[in-house]
């Protein structure tokens, strides 16, 4: 295929491919936010395990991004 052939997606297309997600919430009064945020502190205030540092923030990374984005990278 050539490169001029080349376009963006369409709206359709993107959700169609599923790379758009359109049930995301907004992340303003969301209790698992509100819950690994607290637990990601509770981590870093007990500072003896950094493996639960890092875990308590991937957890809430992860759950920002699957939850709260509306659009989902490959």
């Amino acid at each position: 295929m050539p490169h001029s052939a080349l376009r963006p997606a369409t709206f359709d297309e993107r959700r169609a491919a599923g790379a758009y997600v359109g049930d995301a919430k907004s992340p303003v009064g969301c209790m698992d936010c509100v819950r690994l945020e607290a637990a990601r502190r509770q981590a870093v205030a007990e500072c003896h395990d950094h493996d639960a540092v890092v875990d308590a923030t991937v957890a809430i990374r992860s759950h920002f991004r699957d939850a709260h984005l509306l659009f989902r990278t490959a």
